[in-house]
């Protein structure tokens, strides 16, 4: 009984979203040989109802229909932020993009999970069937550099830890959820328990421990390597087809708090390396973690769903959109 009262608490008293997604959101094969989004599907992502078209783009609703005549069509290229998990369609930022632009057409073709190599294949076959994109947007998350999960750090980067990150890293919750049978619990009551999302929120700090495990690869030349030829693969092939091409880096939540516990690391390292790489390919890209600095808020954790490491709340949809409706 106290179990099932802290649960309700949890659920109707705090902001803290469910984990992960519907199964059926998922389907093999559809770029190629890279999975995406099931087309005309309704599913669950982060506890909120999700829709996807034809194409399995996220849409506002089973019913929504692009304009007949577009008098602009924007690509939008991504993983889970850019989809937008846990906040409903029309307060992401392509959602409040559409609002502004109820004459534009704005795809999204997020898919959570995806990393950089797989934008690749999702823009050959958009290019493919649609001749008419104006602008393609890349939203990069600092995760999207490895294909490696931020929870197993036993082969690309290892070997370059240094013992103070090693700490911060928390490797004692990644060996706990190697066991898997404490995985697939993990797993299920991610989904269906607010209190143990909140409680391992509190006790593991996902954000300080996924932005460590993934600041790591910045530091290994041939993984960011193979990250910038897989954007410079996605550059040249806009050039040719004479699309203009914006990538947009998306901060972590860790890099928003206004006190680190880890000042001997520079926080800034993925977007240093990844910027200059981008600005030594003459590549158009803009830092988002300016935009969400001077909104200003005191606790960054806002502009990110509870004990989210990377994924936006509303408020920080808000900010993406009026930071890249400045772009268009």
């Amino acid at each position: 009984m106290v179990l099932v009262a802290a649960e309700l608490a949890v659920r109707y008293f705090s902001d803290v979203s469910f984990l992960g997604s519907s199964r059926d959101l998922f389907t093999s094969n559809r770029f190629g040989n890279v999975r995406g989004n099931t087309p005309n599907v309704r599913a669950i992502s982060f506890g909120e109802e999700v829709f996807t078209d034809s194409e399995g783009f996220r849409v506002p609703s089973a019913r929504y229909t692009y304009p007949d005549a577009s008098a602009r069509t924007v690509l939008f290229l991504g993983d889970s932020v850019a989809f937008g998990p846990g906040v409903p369609e029309e307060q992401t930022f392509i959602g409040l993009l559409r609002k502004d632009h109820p004459d534009w057409t704005f795809y999204n073709s997020g898919v959570i999970a995806y990393f950089i190599q797989d934008y690749k294949a999702v823009l050959d076959v958009v290019l493919t069937r649609h001749k008419h994109i104006s602008d393609v947007y890349l939203v990069y998350v600092l995760n999207d550099v490895t294909q490696i999960s931020a929870q197993d750090l036993q082969s690309v980067g290892e070997q370059h830890k240094e013992p103070r990150v090693n700490d911060l890293t928390q490797n004692w919750v990644d060996q706990v959820r190697k066991v898997r049978l404490i995985s697939r619990a993990n797993e299920f009551l991610s989904n269906h328990s607010k209190l143990y999302v909140y409680l391992k929120g509190h006790i593991s700090d996902p954000g300080r421990r996924y932005f460590f495990a993934d600041w790591q690869h910045y530091r290994n030349r041939q993984v960011v390597s193979e990250a910038i030829d897989a954007i410079d693969a996605i550059a040249t092939r806009l050039k040719s087809a004479n699309v203009p091409f914006t990538v947009v880096l998306s901060p972590y939540e860790f890099q928003l708090r206004a006190h680190h516990d880890a000042d001997d690391v520079d926080v800034l390292l993925p977007q240093r390396v990844i910027g200059k790489h981008l600005r030594d390919m003459g590549i158009r890209y803009v830092d988002a973690l300016g935009w969400f600095q001077a909104d200003g808020a005191r606790n960054g954790a806002d502009y990110f769903l509870r004990f989210d490491p990377m994924h936006l709340s509303s408020k920080g949809h808000e900010v993406m959109y009026r930071g890249i409706r400045e772009l268009l």
